[in-house]
């Protein structure tokens, strides 16, 4: 019978019928990222196509829904984060952006599916925190999330164009 590589904290075993091809198979724990801030990134969120893959440093236990022109007509649910708690696996800077309103905010998607993947502020002074749709995120558990709502749009503050045009 084989056994695995002398010493403790082997990274590698023989596969079960292998001694005399002597094949190795690495079971080394997967590298985990850390955010900016120290913390393991753990949770991630992706488009349709996998062309954008985000790591974020925890799962929401709160999303928001915006009632604003442009969020009523992509759908989304936002997560918010810092910026620091987000790294960007695959995709950064191919996503096609849409400059919003009063060019305040860029609003992201896949260029590949056109899935809505986040907004984040245009002014860098203002970019502390961003917006990562929810709907993105896997494995999210909308039973143990609470729902927030946003109500940007009847106090007017996010509508790109006047009521009724």
């Amino acid at each position: 019978m084989c056994r695995p590589a002398s010493g403790a904290g082997c990274d590698r075993v023989r596969l079960p019928g292998s001694c005399l091809s002597r094949r190795w198979v690495d079971i080394s724990p997967p590298k985990i990222m850390l955010c900016a801030r120290g913390v393991p990134m753990l949770n991630g969120a992706t488009c349709d196509c996998g062309a954008v893959s985000i790591r974020l440093s925890e799962k929401p236990s709160k999303i928001f829904e915006c009632n604003c022109s442009i969020c009523r007509r992509l759908g989304v649910l936002w997560a918010y984060y810092y910026c620091d708690d987000v790294i960007f696996e695959k995709g950064e800077g191919t996503t096609r952006s849409y400059t919003w309103n009063k060019k305040m905010l860029e609003f992201h998607s896949c260029a590949e599916c056109g899935c809505t993947t986040h907004w984040i502020a245009t002014d860098r002074t203002f970019r502390e925190r961003m917006g990562i749709d929810a709907r993105l995120i896997d494995g999210l558990d909308r039973q143990n999330t609470s729902l927030g709502f946003v109500d940007h749009g009847e106090l007017g503050w996010f509508w790109s164009r006047e009521a009724g045009t």
